[in-house]
């Protein structure tokens, strides 16, 4: 059920028990290191155009929420980073009774990686991909037991991109598929408070048998986990974890990717007016570098939201991250601070002021250590 609008909240329109919340934002960004490079560094201005609309049902049983949105990045002076990405993704939950219900998820994305990531291959221009995903998931309720379990398909399709001094830089043997399937038990031990064990299966299927270095990337891998779920009123809320995962690819010459896995999700509310989040989370990534299995990527960010006024509001946030490579000698650390105002004029209108500060550290010959400062200015017309 849809919750009550504040004063400058957006109220979107309807059709019979259905919401839509149409939005435009228009940023004016200036990145002072756009290729994330150590010496030579190069800025430009770079205007971002993100129109979206969210689509929620009021029914009294069953959900449906859609979402479309694009980012469109247009460069000042090096056009050749100019972007176009997109996402459209639809969730539905199928309620068969009060304590059991089926949740689907589907989507499609276009996107781009961002100069200074990990697996970035430094073309000409940056390296576009696309995205599809689809979920489905069973939860029943069995009094203070909560049972569910599912699967998830992936898939990753990047596109050819050019190379520096003339050709193509063949990324076709990155596209890959992506299977994962879970179950989970939870358990609520006392009001506001489970725990939970879940395990996760997946498997990683590349195009093609071997890469263009003659090494088969497929891959198998599990996970188990427990953890503690929280829900004290409005206090907090969110959970917490860890357990243990390995990775294990079919080439015989790569090493195993194994280790403790953990992760948080977590807001806090001090006050009515503050509320303090922490997100992180370690996940195995697949790897392009010879003789490398993948990576563990591990990321966490505290951010703290204060509101000044009903229309006012203030936060800050700082990020920390570690690529953690198995089979070859590299190690980045990934570090971001920022600040942040949005000032709702009115339902419709609202204006944001940012900076962001984002790094790399890391000991791999041919990889660049870089810093770039970001500021931004934005107005966003909603409905």
């Amino acid at each position: 059920m849809l919750t009550r609008p504040g004063p400058y909240d957006p109220v979107g329109f309807r059709s019979g028990p259905i919401y839509f919340f149409p939005s435009v934002s228009v940023l004016g960004q200036y990145n002072d290191n756009i290729y994330a490079e150590d010496a030579n560094k190069r800025g430009d201005e770079i205007l971002i155009i993100r129109p979206e609309l969210q689509v929620q049902t009021d029914w009294s049983r069953h959900e449906l929420q859609l979402f479309a949105g694009g980012e469109f990045g247009l460069y000042e002076d090096y056009t050749d980073e100019d972007y176009q990405d997109y996402q459209v993704q639809g969730k539905f939950r199928l309620d068969i009774s009060r304590a059991t219900n089926i949740l689907f998820e589907a989507g499609r994305a276009r996107d781009h990686q961002q100069r200074g990531d990990p697996e970035e291959v430094e073309g000409l221009d940056p390296t576009k991909f696309d995205r599809t995903d689809a979920k489905v998931q069973v939860n029943q309720s069995l009094g203070r037991m909560q049972l569910s379990g599912g699967a998830s398909y992936r898939r990753l399709d990047f596109k050819d991109v050019a190379a520096v001094g003339g050709g193509f830089i063949n990324n076709d043997d990155r596209d890959r598929d992506m299977f994962v399937a879970n179950a989970k038990a939870a358990f609520e031990f006392s009001p506001g408070y489970s725990v939970y064990g879940e395990f996760a299966y997946n498997w990683r299927d590349f195009d093609e048998a071997v890469d263009d270095v003659g090494i088969d990337r497929d891959s198998e891998g599990y996970e188990i986990t427990g953890g503690l779920q929280m829900e004290i009123t409005n206090l907090i809320q969110g959970e917490i974890w860890g357990g243990y995962l390995q990775q294990k690819p079919d080439d015989p010459s790569l090493a195993k990717i194994k280790g403790p896995s953990f992760g948080a999700n977590i807001d806090w509310n001090v006050t009515p007016l503050t509320t303090i989040g922490l997100r992180g989370q370690r996940t195995v990534e697949d790897s392009q570098f010879i003789n490398a299995s993948g990576f563990f990527a591990d990321r966490g960010r505290l951010t703290v939201d204060h509101q000044l006024r009903d229309n006012l509001t203030v936060s800050v946030f700082g990020e920390i991250g570690q690529d953690d490579y198995r089979g070859i000698v590299r190690n980045d650390f990934r570090y971001a601070a920022g600040a942040s105002v949005e000032w709702a004029l009115n339902r419709h209108l609202a204006a944001t002021f940012a900076y962001t500060y984002q790094g790399r550290d890391t000991d791999f010959v041919g990889i660049d250590d870089f810093s770039r400062n970001l500021f931004a200015v934005g107005l966003k017309a909603r409905y």
